[in-house]
């Protein structure tokens, strides 16, 4: 009979590290998701649409008239993006559009001015292609 109890708090208390560690993982999962701040639609305006993906941001960034805060990210497909700060806290991607207020039409819109402009500008950043294909 002793044996059994003994057994059986075994098992039980087994059970109940397994399930504070899987707590743990379920938090620890939580806490990655949580790297987006939001995103800044001025689709309609301007065609455009920053991710803020770096945890410096907050929908205080997102204040400009014809701009609007969300906790989501930018809607996609796009015809591209400039990323700046790849991985770091400032992490945020400019994603542009071929609808809107001042919607990119060629792909030499892309080719000669945005992303030479990502690339090469006072703030380098990386150039993300989006999956829109534009007219040559």
């Amino acid at each position: 009979m002793a044996k059994s109890k003994f057994i059986l708090s075994i098992l039980i208390l087994t059970s109940l590290i397994l399930i504070g560690a899987s707590c743990k993982d379920i938090e620890e999962e939580e806490e990655e998701e949580e790297i987006i701040g939001g995103s800044c639609d001025s689709i309609e305006l301007d065609s455009a649409c920053v991710d803020f993906i770096g945890p410096f941001w907050s929908a205080d960034y997102c204040t400009e008239e014809g701009h609007f805060y969300s906790e989501y990210f930018c809607p996609q497909p796009t015809v591209g993006g400039c990323q700046f700060d790849k991985g770091g806290e400032l992490e945020k991607i400019i994603w542009s559009y071929d609808y809107g207020g001042r919607p990119l039409t060629w792909k030499s819109e892309i080719d000669d001015v945005l992303r030479p402009s990502c690339l090469y500008g006072p703030n380098p950043g990386e150039w993300v292609y989006g999956t829109v294909n534009l007219k040559d």
